[in-house]
């Protein structure tokens, strides 16, 4: 069994590696890694995902590792001025340079969160998509 991501320590910084069976699930395995840097759920109610706020993502990039990027730094623009923490992830098309998804936030509240770590921005500094042998992966540094 593959897991979706794992974390490193990089100088004053912190990184992911996100791993997935193709592209597409290494994309929302990085965007689920950096959400849980951020915050871990104590507690949700069936309300709650009631009270989702679902938002049309659209990114396009010159290649695979700047479209990455892209993606994460979308991510994290809006739950950073929002104060929101996704939920659920569709992604509707994913091509080497556009990516196009459905994302469902809740309110990053401290009752139904515990904060984490405050991510200022997504690096390019180290970035790189790889394709092993049965799986791909991705390593990413984030500014905190």
């Amino acid at each position: 069994m593959l897991n979706p991501y794992e974390f490193f320590e990089h100088t004053a910084d912190i990184g992911i590696k996100a791993f997935g069976r193709d592209r597409e699930e290494l994309f929302m395995n990085a965007a689920w890694g950096m959400f849980f840097l951020i915050a871990e759920l104590k507690i949700r109610t069936q309300q709650d995902y009631n009270n989702l706020t679902t938002i049309a993502i659209n990114v396009r990039a010159n290649n695979l590792e700047e479209l990455l990027f892209s993606w994460l730094s979308e991510l994290l623009s809006l739950s950073d001025a929002k104060r929101l923490m996704a939920s659920r992830i569709q992604i509707k098309e994913f091509t080497e340079t556009t990516i196009t998804a459905d994302v469902s936030f809740d309110k990053l509240e401290p009752k139904k969160y515990n904060l984490k770590t405050e991510i200022k921005a997504v690096t390019c500094h180290k970035l790189k998509i790889e394709a092993k042998d049965q799986y791909f992966q991705a390593e990413v540094v984030f500014d905190i």
